[in-house]
């Protein structure tokens, strides 16, 4: 069953991460996924789309920027500037930063083109042409290339955590058919084979290849984006400069500096007085306070990304029976848990998929049956045979909202007689315990869903399910069965039915995470401060500039 998981992960892609290039130019012939034209293809050669060459993009000088340093507030120090480890909620800010990718979205979750400006899919759909924007240049002022970008998916398949997103591309069959032209062969038909394209930013080959380990080159990575690294103070500060050969024009603010500020009030006392111009992830009082200076401007319609929840795993004799299951989700007050763990920068989530998914089925809102009823868990409890109670482990990693959330399940678990063991860890050890072994009985984790098309989360990330469909003998093929269908259909609209029809056989039989709460962000920003994109998740700061 591991096997048969391996390779429905060649089709599927995590949607974990983030796209990067400002929309200024209209895309030459850009085919929504859902709506591929077919044509006739002589068998091993690629469909290219029937464009003229587009021009180079003509950025409109607009209005001039009264300052030329933008200061941004993060909690945390990257640590290294991968594509992948830029695309938490505590790092989102340098991905704008650092890379552009193939494809990104607008405020409506659709692709548009980036680096890429039109692509065809190939007749039976096992393949893909890229056509690359022209002139498009490094930082050191190479011209990026087909080879780059080649390149560029392999390095993100061996090096960073996304690539197994990659596994459904055939390298060995892909081809370079022009320096602007790229053919990409694929293993397997993938329906949202464009989410892995916004999770690999662009690098240059030769600069990779020059340094002497990927560590090193992730210090500073040569890429295309619209601003320079220039300084980097490890724990304090990142300080960017204008690109002015950035194929989408100049940005208007000369310098961008990263201030890394741990402690949140500190952050808050600099927005007022000044000292920083933008805060992320504030926690709700923090942005309300932010709402009634008069030099702030505060946005919280961001859409929710992270989804946090409850995994089981289904080797434990216990958790095998869906009863005890069941009878956890009952016991959890996730209101609770938003007003004391999150400090109500969050918000309790009914959906195995996410409220902002491709086909979240909002009638959960109202029909969700796993409702806080301490009394419903000791039945259901009682019913499995566990009237006296039953001990479990949790294993929670080292985010301070997550060990909270973990020390408010120990309370409400108690109240219905399931005592709980938590053991802490740091990140990457607890997910080294999930993802490879069976040492444990619960876990909490986060998903990322920054493309909308969750179908990966669904097969690893949300709960490793890969452990539960072994166990699950009866389910666990009706649930792999749905994720084969969900990652092999073209059609956007037939793949909303069939998520649709997943939430309906999860909730009601196979329950192997519970829903748990989605992080609402919060920001603030100086009220001067002008012309940022927000087509999604993240920010564009190549048209900002202040008043």
């Amino acid at each position: 069953m591991r096997k048969l998981l391996v390779t429905l992960l060649s089709l599927v892609l995590i949607v974990s991460f983030l796209a990067g290039c400002a929309g200024k130019t209209e895309p030459i012939s850009e085919v929504p996924i859902a709506d591929t034209p077919v044509s006739e293809v002589p068998e091993g050669e690629a469909s290219l789309p029937e464009t003229t060459v587009p021009d180079e993009p003509v950025v409109e000088e607009g209005p001039k920027s009264s300052r030329d340093t933008l200061v941004i507030v993060t909690t945390g120090d990257p640590g290294r500037l991968r594509s992948d480890t830029i695309n938490n909620l505590v790092n989102l800010v340098y991905n704008r930063l650092v890379y552009d990718y193939l494809f990104t979205r607008n405020e409506k979750g659709e692709y548009e083109p980036c680096i890429a400006e039109s692509y065809q899919l190939d007749e039976d759909n096992l393949g893909v042409t890229l056509n690359l924007r022209q002139g498009v240049k490094f930082h050191n002022g190479n011209i990026m290339d087909s080879e780059d970008v080649l390149a560029s998916l392999m390095i993100g398949k061996q090096d960073t955590s996304s690539g197994q997103q990659l596994e459904y591309i055939n390298f060995d069959e892909s081809e370079i058919i022009d320096e602007n032209t790229l053919h990409l062969r694929f293993n397997n038909i993938n329906g949202v084979w464009q989410s892995s394209l916004l999770a690999i930013g662009i690098v240059e080959k030769e600069a990779y290849e020059a340094v002497g380990s990927p560590d090193e080159f992730y210090l500073d990575p040569m890429t295309t984006a619209a601003y320079v690294l220039q300084e980097w103070v490890s724990g304090d500060r990142l300080v960017f400069k204008a690109f002015q050969d950035h194929w989408y024009g100049a940005p208007k603010i000369e310098n961008i500096i990263v201030r890394i500020i741990s402690e949140p009030s500190v952050a808050l006392m600099e927005l007022q007085t000044g000292g920083v111009d933008v805060l992320f992830n504030m926690s709700l009082e923090n942005y309300n306070s932010a709402s009634e200076m008069e030099n702030v401007t505060v946005y919280d319609e961001q859409p929710p990304i992270v989804v946090l929840f409850v995994g089981f795993n289904l080797k434990n004799e216990h958790l095998a029976k869906l009863q005890v299951r069941q009878a956890i989700a009952h016991a959890i007050d996730w209101e609770a848990i938003t007003a004391g763990a999150f400090d109500g920068a969050a918000e309790p989530t009914v959906s195995p998929l996410g409220k902002n998914a491709l086909g979240f089925d909002p009638r959960w809102e109202t029909d969700y049956p796993y409702t806080f009823n301490p009394d419903k868990a000791k039945e259901l409890l009682s019913e499995a045979g566990y009237g006296d109670g039953l001990s479990l482990r949790i294993l929670v990693d080292d985010t301070p909202n997550r060990q909270l959330m973990a020390e408010q399940m120990y309370n409400m678990l108690a109240q219905v007689g399931i005592t709980l063991d938590i053991q802490k860890h740091d990140m990457a050890t607890t997910n080294d315990i999930v993802s490879n072994s069976d040492d444990y009985d619960l876990y909490i984790r986060g998903a990322y869903n920054n493309s909308g098309d969750i179908v990966t989360f669904l097969a690893t990330s949300m709960g490793f399910t890969a452990i539960n469909v072994e166990a699950d003998t009866v389910k666990g093929p009706i649930y792999t069965d749905y994720l084969n269908r969900i990652s092999t259909e073209m059609n956007m609209e037939n793949r909303v039915v069939l998520y649709k029809e997943f939430q309906e056989v999860f909730m009601e039989d196979m329950l192997y995470w519970i829903p748990g709460v989605q992080n609402k962000i919060y920001a603030a920003y100086n009220k001067d401060l002008k012309g940022i994109e927000m087509p999604g998740e993240y920010w564009i700061w190549n048209n900002a500039y202040f008043d």
